[in-house]
């Protein structure tokens, strides 16, 4: 994120522990322009996105439409049953709107 930072961008973590989603809305809204992004990260599980991460994207009716990088990171490394558990994380995403623009 310091990186982010340091390009005089924006940025804000946001949390998928569902404990924390009136705050990540706000963190969204209170950055949101014409060139807001989301990086949306995590560890695969039993080769597919966590349950979490869907009900993140489940949630994102109420965010502004935003291009989105989806990074799945996992100790098999980049092979099919690990980088195949973004299938269904990127539809979602489209489905919804949101621009995947890189994975």
């Amino acid at each position: 994120m310091d990186a982010i930072l340091e390009k005089g961008k924006r940025a804000a973590l946001m949390s998928l522990d569902p404990r924390y989603r009136d705050s990540n809305k706000e963190h969204v809204v209170s950055i949101a322009d014409d060139d807001t992004r989301l990086i949306l990260l995590y560890a695969v599980h039993e080769m597919d996105a966590p349950r979490p991460v869907f009900d993140f994207i489940d949630d994102l009716n109420e965010y502004p439409k935003m291009a989105v990088s989806v990074i799945s990171v996992s100790g098999g490394g980049e092979v099919w049953p690990n980088t195949g558990c973004r299938v269904n994380v990127i539809r979602m995403l489209e489905e919804k709107g949101h621009e995947v623009f890189h994975e």
